[in-house]
């Protein structure tokens, strides 16, 4: 499991600990169904691939850009960190994932 705690690479983050996802993928877009709140949310594939990262463990903000860059074709550099910065904001307003204290 990746270590939570921050690092060079910026803030971590993680799902939010009570979250439990139930996943579809209906023509190349993802519907997500969170059990505890009931809550349905439709992704992209790169805020797909961020919460599927990070169901396997906290990441730095950092490694989730490096991580989509090449898989999600978000480019690199600022443009890629602002993209990653704006899902993982968004993600957190939808109450799946969290800043790791």
């Amino acid at each position: 499991m990746a270590d939570s705690r921050p690092t060079a690479g910026g803030p971590a983050w993680r799902l939010r600990p009570w979250v439990r996802l139930r996943w579809r993928e209906l023509d190349g877009e993802h519907v997500l169904h969170e059990a505890s709140s009931g809550d349905v949310h439709l992704l992209d594939a790169a805020s797909a691939l961020l919460v599927h990262l990070l169901a396997e463990g906290a990441r730095a903000e950092a490694a989730l850009v490096d991580a989509l860059a090449g898989a999600a074709g978000l480019g690199s550099g600022a443009a890629a960190r602002e993209a990653v910065r704006e899902r993982l904001e968004a993600l957190a307003e939808a109450g799946l994932v969290e800043r790791c204290p």
